[in-house]
């Protein structure tokens, strides 16, 4: 990196995070944890709309439901709107829409998973805005990348 960006922060940031994904990349048990971690978050979040699903009495398949729901999750994860509301709605309508699932039930599944996801969520921010500062912060070290020196 130039010598020049160095000293905004956000290169600083930016370099960091680039450092830490190429140790991750050349440590394949690091790797294999992380993509097997990323593979259950995302099952585990369709697994969550199949019984939300289950529970507002929509008619959807788990075949379905594991075949349908990740293209909407992935969406809902560009960074084009807060926390991909509105997108993660109008991707549920399409989506469920292939499999006869009427759009008001889709928009209610997903907003139902919306508000389900900022109600886990919140106690996680709140635990983070007061303990901010107070935790040191190695990725390296938390990632067991690095061991301590003796």
């Amino acid at each position: 990196m130039p010598v020049a960006l160095r000293r905004w922060r956000v290169f600083q940031w930016i370099a960091e995070l680039s450092q830490v994904a190429f140790a991750i990349l050349r440590n394949k048990a690091a790797l294999l944890m992380l993509v097997a971690l990323s593979v259950g978050i995302h099952l585990l979040n369709v697994l969550a709309m199949y019984l939300i699903a289950r529970g507002l009495e929509i008619q959807v398949g788990i075949v379905t439901a594991v075949v349908l729901l990740p293209p909407v999750l992935l969406l809902s994860l560009l960074p084009i709107s807060v926390a991909g509301w509105g997108v993660r709605e109008g991707a549920t309508v399409v989506a469920l829409s292939l499999a006869g699932v009427p759009s008001y039930q889709s928009l209610a599944l997903s907003i139902c998973f919306g508000l389900c996801a900022l109600a886990i969520s919140l106690p996680g921010g709140v635990l983070w805005l007061v303990s901010r500062g107070k935790i040191p912060t190695d990725s390296d070290a938390a990632l067991g990348l690095r061991t301590r020196k003796q």
